[in-house]
């Protein structure tokens, strides 16, 4: 109901008007009535009044300087004077304050019926205009903050636009936080709208953070909860920020009923270097053995890993490859020979041994490929490997401890392959060893012989996921691993995983990411880059 505010001075006149038409049936409610001018402004002060209807001429304060007074306030009411014949010259002052209508006593009916529809009419296209307005203000801004985030926005550019978009970038401090609806992890089976999910978690954050922090929230474009955590020496520290973060994950556990992953970015001296904390932020995200609903802090997992020298490589393929097809021993013997060949260095370290086996398992298992929810299960029963070593002692033997971790990894394997389908199974080998090939589902059916339309359906049932973009995953998955492991260009590893079109591919895999194959590569480089010696 939009709230009606009658002034007249004449008793007849305000008890007529409410009775002279039917407020409720046209939307709309008189909510006080007043004597004078006075009496209306303070009305008008302490209630929410959408439309006036004033007489011009009243005691104390006359019709004329109760509509400057609102005017002055720069409130949005409309206005509708009631006047005598002899009244113009007010009435023409009072339009250019700008009014809906004048009417002249006594009111009739349906001139006040039309008017009233007419005020409601104008104050709804007002309101779709300014809610047009902010989803517009709201695009806008997500999509510079997107690109501040990314790294593809001028500096100089990004301070023009600072002040419209009301973002200080005078603070000295800068961290991202990044929060992502977990994809192995659910408190719940629930088929919701992500936009909702993560509109949602925006709202619960923002009311526990407030001000803390200075964040500015937004999503990026995969639907992740980007914060931009601001700070001046002093203010707030990353061990508080840490404590409100989880009261976020309480939160959005308690009402969303889902998990999340929140990740930590680096902290960044000035705001040209956002996009630093952002990239070490989403390679957090890419450790898929990270449990759901903690906090991990891109600086902490910095201090307890190791830096990678160049001339050390693993042949990750060939350990993947025994791990897949079930060659428990194969498998073990790669992870023998590995770390004989880390014995046999005279520059090791325990912290080295560490951290190269945290990036041993995001290789491996940040890369393996099961459908629907039974890569879920495998993550549940397998653990929160990557903290347990971070957490391991110096002297524990992660040979031993990474062995026994892939046997129980692939026990599991092989009892949730037994439970899919034999015909999906085939197809799900068949698309790991083709992936670089030309594929698509009347293709399989052929190969299969199956009908096109039965195995789509099949292959949805059985994999939770559309087989185009079952497929794009494995392809952009591969080309994470060749951004990581060769310098080969976009084009090239494009046309290697089976994308014909490098912007097409790009694309994907911006989708699927994140960031640009460009991007994701420079994020690597500095995330691995060896400290600078002493």
């Amino acid at each position: 109901m939009y709230k009606v505010l009658i002034a007249d001075d004449e008793t007849m006149i305000l008890k007529g008007l409410q009775q002279i038409i039917n407020w409720e049936e046209h939307g709309a409610e008189i909510v006080a009535c007043a004597k004078d001018g006075i009496e209306a402004m303070k009305i008008v002060e302490q209630t929410p009044i959408h439309i006036l209807i004033t007489d011009i001429k009243m005691p104390n304060m006359d019709g004329l300087e109760l509509i400057r007074a609102i005017r002055g306030k720069g409130l949005n009411i409309k206005i509708v004077i009631l006047s005598s014949y002899d009244d113009f010259g007010f009435v023409k002052e009072a339009s250019k304050l700008g009014i809906e209508n004048y009417l002249l006593k006594p009111v009739e009916e349906e001139e006040l019926s039309d008017t009233l529809l007419h005020s409601i009419q104008k104050i709804d296209q007002e309101l779709r205009m300014d809610i047009q307005n902010r989803q517009n203000y709201n695009i806008v801004k997500e999509n510079i903050l997107n690109r501040w985030v990314t790294h593809s926005i001028r500096n100089d550019e990004l301070a023009e636009r600072a002040g419209f978009l009301q973002i200080n970038l005078a603070y000295p401090m800068y961290m991202v936080c990044l929060i992502s609806i977990s994809s192995h992890y659910r408190l719940t089976v629930d088929e919701r709208n992500p936009d909702y999910l993560s509109f949602s978690a925006l709202n619960i954050c923002q009311e526990i953070l407030g001000r803390n922090g200075n964040p500015v929230l937004f999503n990026n474009l995969s639907g992740d909860l980007i914060i931009i955590f601001a700070w001046n020496h002093g203010e707030i520290d990353e061990d508080q920020i840490h404590k409100l973060l989880e009261q976020c994950i309480l939160k959005i556990n308690q009402y969303l009923k889902i998990d999340i992953s929140v990740a930590l970015g680096s902290v960044e001296n000035g705001y040209p270097y956002v996009h630093k904390s952002y990239q070490h932020a989403y390679k957090l995200k890419d450790y898929r053995l990270l449990p759901p609903n903690s906090v991990v802090n891109y600086e902490q997992l910095k201090r307890n890993t190791a830096h990678f020298e160049d001339d050390f490589t693993i042949d990750y393929d060939s350990l993947k490859s025994a791990i897949l097809s079930n060659n428990k021993t194969e498998a073990l013997l790669c992870v023998d020979a590995i770390f004989g060949r880390l014995k046999n260095r005279t520059d090791v370290t325990s912290e080295y041994v560490l951290g190269l086996t945290a990036e041993m398992l995001f290789h491996i298992f940040g890369t393996l490929q099961l459908p629907g929810n039974h890569m879920d299960e495998i993550h549940r029963r397998t653990g929160h490997a990557l903290f347990d070593i971070l957490r391991a002692h110096p002297k524990t033997d992660l040979s031993e401890w990474l062995k026994l971790f892939i046997g129980n990894y692939m026990d599991q394997l092989e009892t949730t392959y037994e439970s899919i389908h034999p015909t999906i199974k085939s197809i799900l080998q068949y698309i790991d060893g083709h992936y670089a090939e030309e594929m698509s589902l009347k293709t399989l059916s052929n190969t299969f012989n199956v009908s096109t339309a039965y195995l789509g359906q099949l292959f949805k049932k059985t994999t939770g996921d559309m087989f185009s973009n079952y497929l794009n995953r494995i392809r952009i998955e591969k080309s994470k691993e060749l951004l990581a492991q060769t310098t080969l260009k976009s084009n090239q590893i494009s046309t290697m995983i089976g994308f014909t079109n490098v912007t097409y591919f790009s694309n994907i895999f911006k989708k699927f990411v994140g960031v640009y194959p460009i991007e994701y590569r420079k994020a690597l480089a500095k995330v691995t880059k060896p400290a600078p010696a002493d």
